[in-house]
């Protein structure tokens, strides 16, 4: 497993604290709107990758699965696929079904459909 970068992981919560410094700090330099979006993409990728790292590490686990609306976002998908697959975990992402509450709409009709059928 890869060692934890300094995405500001600490005791299994995102701590986007440094993300949010160095994007003020690009805006107050008078960097571009296109290279501030891609460092604060990479820098929620990396975050976001470096905990998911970190807690598959304490678990023991070697496995990891990305849900939700965000991993909508190819740049921060493809951030975190890419650290997490670096690390040696393996990523598994939705293939037939929509990340995001089209999912979790199908989950409520199935669990729905099953209880009433008994």
């Amino acid at each position: 497993m890869c060692a934890v970068g300094a995405g500001g992981v600490g005791g299994g919560r995102l701590g986007a604290g440094r993300v949010w410094r160095e994007l003020v700090e690009d805006v107050r330099g008078g960097s571009s709107a296109s290279v501030v979006c891609a460092r604060f993409h990479l820098g929620l990728a990396t975050a976001v990758a470096d905990l998911a790292v970190d807690l598959a590490g304490a678990r023991g686990i070697d496995t990891v699965a990305l849900s939700g609306g965000c991993f909508l976002n190819r740049w921060l998908l493809e951030g975190v696929v890419g650290r997490l697959s670096q690390c040696g975990l393996k990523v598994l992402l939705h293939a037939r079904l929509p990340p995001h509450d089209g999912c979790l709409a199908i989950g409520q009709f199935a669990i729905a459909a099953a209880t009433t059928r008994s």
